[in-house]
């Protein structure tokens, strides 16, 4: 409710999603993962509370339009959108410092578990683009730990290039040190992925249950590397995560 807010900090608080109501600084919360007409009902009556009137969304968003909106009404998934969704496989060693899952003996580093985002490095091939959605499966079956997807983010940017330069911009982000980074790389190139916004799922979709969901949606899995989903298997993975979420 500070009437003289800085100029920079109003600019932050748009690109957050507030929206300017008079004296006070408003953004709508939408819970739910649904198609356009859901997301719309939830977003008009969220925002009759507060005297908003806002345009009603379309089928068909463009990738870019809904990575936007999903990121200014966090946590809502619009899932007829032409947003794109990966499913990312991720040792448990990596997840357990980006998201503390599965808990680690050692505690994550201050600045990645205070920090909004961050980045994850790996092979430029196969490709990914942002903007996206990513849904995070950890697995390490040769020691017969966790084998499941345990939440998910907004892909915000894809960067290729060498390993040195990509490590020295985007350090601050992630957990790797440049050798692993170079580990990575194919042909003296590898990829940064800097995502935003990870959610954690309240319930884990087990390997067994991921597939099981991946028929239903007749989609085949490799569990190797990047892997394009459907918009459909997102939503059903995405549900069974959060339960409370369906935009019912």
């Amino acid at each position: 409710t500070e009437p003289d807010r800085a100029s920079e900090t109003q600019r932050i608080l748009r690109e957050d999603g507030f929206l300017r109501l008079e004296d006070h600084w408003i953004a709508l919360v939408i819970r739910a993962c649904g198609n356009s007409a859901a997301i719309n009902a939830l977003v008009a009556s969220t925002a009759e509370q507060a005297g908003l009137r806002l345009p009603a969304l379309q089928p068909g968003l463009s990738a870019v339009i809904a990575a936007d909106l999903e990121r200014t009404m966090w946590p809502a998934k619009i899932t007829d959108s032409l947003l794109p969704s990966y499913l990312i496989p991720i040792r448990p060693a990596w997840s357990a410092d980006l998201f503390g899952i599965p808990q680690a003996l050692t505690p994550r580093p201050n600045m990645i578990g205070l920090s909004r985002e961050h980045v994850y490095y790996r092979s430029p091939t196969p490709q990914t683009a942002a903007p996206a959605r990513l849904m995070w499966y950890v697995t390490d079956a040769r020691r017969g730990g966790v084998a499941a997807v345990i939440g998910c983010s907004r892909l915000d940017e894809t960067l290729t290039g060498k390993p040195a330069a990509l490590f020295q911009r985007f350090r601050h982000l992630g957990v790797w040190q440049l050798n692993q980074v170079t580990q990575a790389a194919t042909a003296g190139q590898a990829q940064a992925l800097r995502f935003a916004d990870t959610e954690i799922f309240e319930r884990q979709i087990t390997l067994r249950r991921l597939r099981q969901l991946a028929a239903g949606h007749r989609q085949t899995l490799a569990l190797r590397s990047p892997q394009k989903i459907t918009a459909d298997l997102f939503a059903a993975i995405y549900q069974e995560g959060h339960p409370a979420h369906d935009g019912s």
